[in-house]
Formats: C-alpha cells, sequence, structure tokens
C-alpha cells in the first residue's frame, strides 16, 4: 500500500499473507511489513493513515487474523489504528526445523482478530508462540 501525494510517496507499507496452524485449528493470516515514512514527512500521521488503510483492508478480506511485529517504541501507534498489543505472545518466522523467534530481536508482537474462529479463540494465542511456517531466516 502506498500514501501518494501528487508524485510524492509519503508512507508505505507490505500486507503479507500465509496460513498458519495454531491450536489445532487452521487460520488465514495477514501482516505488515516495511511500515516507513518518506524522512521530509515524518510525524505528520502518514503512516497511521496508511496503518488504519491496511488494517481496514486486512479486515475485510478473508484473513481470519492480522499479525505482526514492532519496535516496542512504535506499540501506541499501532494501538491506536486498531491493532491489539499481545505483550506475551511471540511470532515465530523461520521453519519449525530452524525458527527465527521475534523476540530475539526485542520485537512486540500486534494481533488483529478478524473472523469468528479467530475471536471466539483469542485466548488461544494469549502467552503463546505463533509460528508463521515461512523460508528459513525470515520474518515477515
Amino acid at each position: 500500500m502506498l500514501l501518494v501525494e501528487g508524485e510524492q510517496v509519503l508512507a508505505y507499507l507490505a500486507i503479507l499473507s500465509t496460513t498458519i496452524e495454531h491450536a489445532g485449528r487452521t487460520y488465514r493470516v495477514s501482516g505488515l511489513s516495511a511500515v516507513s515514512t518518506h524522512p521530509h514527512h515524518l510525524r505528520q500521521g502518514h503512516a497511521a493513515r496508511l496503518v488504519t488503510s491496511a488494517r481496514e483492508w486486512i479486515e475485510a478480506s478473508d484473513a481470519d487474523l492480522g499479525v505482526f511485529t514492532c519496535d516496542p517504541p512504535l506499540i501506541s501507534l499501532y494501538q491506536a489504528c486498531g491493532w491489539a498489543h499481545m505483550p506475551a505472545t511471540v511470532v515465530v518466522g523461520g521453519t519449525r526445523a530452524q525458527p527465527f523467534r521475534a523476540d530475539t530481536l526485542g520485537k512486540a508482537t500486534l494481533m488483529g482478530f478478524f473472523s469468528p474462529a479467530a475471536q471466539a479463540h483469542r485466548s488461544d494465542f494469549d502467552e503463546a508462540d505463533v509460528y508463521l511456517d515461512l523460508r528459513e531466516g525470515d520474518l515477515w
């Protein structure tokens, strides 16, 4: 997703998707990656507008869940955009054989519970590792 003014990109983010198995259930998951704002346009609310739009887009899609990580100082930004901070939940990328834990990078987990199944089983994600089952070394 891009936020563009004229011919200038003010902010950018990627939405990535996969299917995961968690607590015996299968979920369609999307998450944010590479959220960035042009250096000349920082602190003008562009990232918040884009992150809110991305959340709305994911919620309207077939995704059951939204899940991604951020640096702890950014938690309040994402919460203001409708994402839930999951302080005891860890996103695990990589593979099951070669896991890549987001907490080893000091990252915080943010989630959105969109489908009825995800909402009904939200407690399964509290204090849990959420495996994305990506490629070795990948974390969204």
